[in-house]
This record gives structure tokens, C-alpha cells and sequence, in this order.
């Protein structure tokens, strides 16, 4: 799993031993040494390894308010759930892009991806009309 530094985590499982547990909350990567992931939640500081990363914490996506948006520039609309990002192009075409669990999140990419998909669904389209 690719983890990097402010990289956030939401805490699934309460840690056996470990007296201040914030199942639910969100932690950051504050740190990265050779075997310990070290995130911080507030004032609290707790070293993971990766194992325990898996088992206690999964990436945690900041969801948007209003995740349906207009890009007049290309003439989509942009829809972003979680770690998926759709576009949608005027003519129909729908783009998807989505994101591994494993990956980092990153809104700009996911776009590009998925708007990427649609043009080429929108010149398969023309292509079809063209040849027929």
C-alpha cells in the first residue's frame, strides 16, 4: 500500500491495548520510518506497522458537500463519490474512473481519467457515424 506524509486514515477497529482508541475518527500519516507508520489524531501520536494500517485504518476520502459539478470547458458534468469520479460529456458519453483502495486519492487525476474515457466513447461514436 503506497502511504504518504498528511495521507488520512479512518480508524475501523478498536486497537487491542492501546488505551485512547478513536474508532471513527480520522488519523495522519504525520511520519514514515522503515517499519512504523506514525499518525496523528489532535495531540495523539501512534505508530503502526503495515499490518496493523490494514487491519485497524482504511484510507479515508473527504467527500464534498456537492460532489455533482459543471466543467463548461470541455462541456461535462462531473460527478465524485468517494473514490470514483464520473464524466459525463453533452453528447452522452459517461467516463469512469476509479480508485484502488490501496492508492491515494487524487480528485485532479481521477478527472482526467474519466474525462479521458468519455472523449474516446464521443470519437468511437462519430467514428461509427462517419463510417456508415
Amino acid at each position: 500500500m503506497k502511504i504518504e506524509i498528511n495521507q488520512e486514515f479512518k480508524q475501523v477497529k478498536e486497537l487491542v491495548g492501546y488505551p485512547d482508541n478513536r474508532v471513527g475518527e480520522v488519523w495522519v500519516v504525520d511520519k514514515l520510518t522503515l517499519k512504523h507508520t506514525i499518525l496523528k489524531n489532535g495531540y495523539l501520536g501512534l505508530g503502526v506497522d503495515e499490518e496493523e494500517l490494514k487491519e485497524y485504518f482504511e484510507p479515508h476520502v473527504k467527500h464534498a458537500a456537492n460532489n455533482v459539478r459543471y466543467n463548461f470547458e470541455n462541456d461535462a458534468k462531473v460527478i465524485q463519490n468517494g473514490m470514483v469520479t464520473v464524466v459525463i460529456l453533452s453528447d452522452g458519453s459517461k467516463g469512469v474512473a476509479k480508485c484502488l483502495l490501496s492508492d491515494v486519492y487524487d480528485e485532479s487525476k481521477g478527472y482526467e481519467i474519466a474525462l479521458t474515457k468519455a472523449k474516446i466513447k464521443s470519437l468511437t461514436k462519430q467514428l461509427k457515424k462517419l463510417s456508415k
